[in-house]
């Protein structure tokens, strides 16, 4: 989805031959001089079993963290 306000979930399932997996994560930061900012943006990524990216914090400082859990 896009344009999603805060407090966000979803769950996508990938089927096990996917390649090339690409995830961008922005923001609307609501800032005159950078409306948009990109909090997150991997290529290429391998495909596991569940990754869980989570974002937080403020519009000036977001934090990220990607989880990855393989049993």
């Amino acid at each position: 989805g896009q344009d999603l306000t805060a407090h966000f979930t979803t769950s996508i399932p990938l089927k096990g031959n996917v390649r090339n997996l690409s995830v961008k994560i922005r923001e609307c930061t609501g800032l005159a001089w950078e409306w948009w900012r990109t909090v997150y943006e991997k290529t290429d990524l391998p495909l596991v079993r569940k990754r869980t990216i989570s974002i937080w914090g403020t519009t000036l400082y977001p934090q990220v963290e990607d989880k990855v859990e393989n049993d």
